[in-house]
């Protein structure tokens, strides 16, 4: 039958062998059980930016394919440099891909500078790198609040979005001093689909 090293022994052992060793420990074996059974039911938390970057990285031309259906969905506009040395300007997605650069003239948002996320993650979250969620980050533009409402029908609707968090500075009673007079509708997702799962990125907030 099949053989199996042991571990710190250097010696064969049968396959029957093992499975009997491990049937006489039930309480090893629930144990292992309960253990493997908590990794599937939760995502392993980041401990280090390098992975925090490494899953931003792996999931970011399916994150952006993802933006570009839903702008297209809900009138929503996108940077793109139109033109040799243009400056950037908002467009919808069906003047973009009118363009004879098409999709390739959108100027995607990069990933957050690394210094950045280095003082987030210690002014803001005592050092805890698995709390800063816009490594990877996109904006989509509206003229209008009726539309960046039809947006969030669209999102809310996605079946491979799992929304996070949504934080809107529209707020009326909110203090627009406090940033700068900047005002958006910020929304947090998980982007869940069998690419992402086999790249081991569906659990990565954007």
């Amino acid at each position: 039958g099949d053989t199996v090293i042991e571990v710190g022994s250097g010696r064969q052992t049968s396959a029957r062998r093992r499975y009997l060793i491990e049937n006489r420990s039930p309480m090893l074996r629930t144990h292992l059980d309960d253990l493997m059974s908590a990794r599937e039911a939760r995502p392993s938390r980041i401990c280090s930016l390098d992975q925090l970057y490494s899953q931003a990285a792996s999931l970011e031309d399916v994150f952006r394919a993802k933006v570009l259906s839903v702008a297209a969905q809900c009138n929503g506009q996108l940077s793109a440099r139109i033109g040799e040395g243009a400056e950037g300007r908002l467009m919808t997605v069906a003047e973009i891909q009118r363009d004879v650069g098409g999709v390739a003239s959108i100027q995607w948002a990069p990933l957050k500078q690394v210094e950045r996320a280095v003082v987030k993650a210690c002014v803001l979250y005592n050092g805890d790198v698995s709390c800063v969620c816009d490594i990877l980050r996109q904006r989509i533009a509206f003229a209008s609040v009726k539309e960046i409402l039809e947006c969030l029908k669209v999102l809310t609707e996605d079946p491979n979005l799992e929304i996070v968090k949504i934080r809107n500075l529209l707020e009326p009673q909110l203090d627009a001093w406090s940033n700068a007079g900047y005002r958006d509708v910020a929304v947090m997702v998980r982007l869940v689909t069998p690419a992402t799962q086999w790249l081991g990125v569906a659990s990565h907030v954007c």
